[in-house]
């Protein structure tokens, strides 16, 4: 794959953003490594690949990453990008059941969601989009891709930055999760 760079002032929502803008351009996410830094700035680092999963070798389509990036990122009224690309007709044959699990990060003073689902074009951007509509912030995310097999680890808060403790707010995040991640498309 390739590796992709971002740093940048860090903002609510980021992360669904970039991932949104990925997976739009049909570059899958192998790994993922999301870092907030105290001073409000994100430090990112993905390895993606094509959709025939190769490497980004050509000049103009670096560029083109480049500029989708930029320009979604420094939008402030970007909150969410369609994702319209389909899984592949093999990955659909796939069956891997959504799991779910919560724990806290006392060292952290956040929540870790750890999900563990099929891969397809516009996984991450969904989940972004869960917690964006959940009010739920992303701290830091630890993103493996192992064949169609997405697991994916993910260090929230609320938007005072505190864990998320309430357990119906975390039984309601998981069936919401449950739910957008088990559709079935066309």
């Amino acid at each position: 794959g390739t590796t992709l760079f971002v740093y940048t002032r860090d903002r609510d929502y980021l992360f669904g953003v970039t991932m949104g803008v990925l997976a739009q351009l049909g570059l899958s996410i192998l790994d993922a490594r999301i870092n907030s830094t105290r001073d409000d700035y994100t430090l990112d680092t993905y390895v993606v690949c094509d959709e025939n999963g190769e490497s980004i070798t050509e000049e103009y389509q670096r560029y083109e990453v480049e500029q989708a990036l930029i320009d979604a990122i420094a939008d402030p009224a970007v909150q969410h990008i369609d994702v319209t690309r389909r899984a592949s007709r093999r990955s659909r044959y796939f069956n891997v059941p959504t799991q779910i699990y919560f724990s806290e990060a006392t060292e952290r003073d956040c929540t870790i969601v750890e999900i563990i689902t099929a891969d397809r074009p516009g996984l991450l951007s969904e989940i972004g989009d869960v917690f964006r509509e959940s009010g739920i912030l992303l701290e830091t995310a630890k993103i493996a891709t192992i064949g169609e097999r997405a697991e994916d680890i993910f260090f929230v808060t609320d938007h005072d930055h505190q864990p998320l403790r309430n357990r119906a707010r975390l039984l309601q995040l998981r069936q919401t999760l449950t739910a957008e991640l088990d559709k079935t498309g066309p």
